[in-house]
């Protein structure tokens, strides 16, 4: 086999054993009141997952809510009443068990609260219908929440293994092995 050809199996080899897509996919939601959206945010979890999932199945996470937002590095930090529930198959938050802590039990269908109350959310579940966002203070009610499921994209590393397979293939077209000429005489 030539060593053009060689190169050209090893980027080929290359790219298709790093570019196997890591996707993942992403919920965009709002807590509706009416048609007013009066909080909204999303969500991202490795494609495939599936079952009930929770804050530690994520990959991404951003809510927003009478102009504070809250990451998944945000959740961390918050202690209390810490809930995420989504049900893959039924595309819907699944409301919690009996949450208990310093200020009795509650069950909602998303929460997360640090110890002294003066930080974090807590959404009730249908039909029930208020949250409350703890560091403005605000409380408002909703009667629906919406949920769109975006088509899955390759993650950043992905497409970082992507370019770089192409590259090899580009760089493997490009060398030529120079042949010495035989001269007779």
């Amino acid at each position: 086999m030539s060593t053009v050809r060689k190169a050209w199996a090893a980027a080929i080899a290359a790219t298709t054993f790093l570019t196997t897509p890591a996707v993942a996919t992403t919920v965009d939601f709002a807590y509706l009141n009416g048609s007013d959206s009066v909080a909204a945010g999303s969500f991202s979890y490795a494609t495939g997952a599936a079952g009930v999932l929770n804050y530690g199945d994520l990959t991404a996470f951003d809510l927003s809510i009478s102009g504070v937002t809250y990451r998944l590095a945000d959740i961390q930090a918050l202690t209390e009443y810490v809930y995420f529930g989504y049900d893959t198959a039924a595309n819907t938050f699944v409301t919690s068990p009996l949450l208990s802590g310093p200020a009795g039990s509650f069950t909602g269908s998303l929460s997360a609260l640090n110890a002294t109350f003066n930080h974090g959310f807590f959404f009730a579940h249908v039909p029930t219908g208020e949250f409350t966002e703890f560091s403005i203070p605000v409380t408002k009610f909703f009667t629906s929440v919406t949920f769109v499921v975006a088509d899955p994209l390759p993650e950043p590393a992905t497409w970082t293994m992507m370019v770089f397979g192409l590259g090899a293939i580009g760089g493997a077209m490009r060398y030529r092995r120079s042949v010495p000429a035989i001269v007779s005489g």
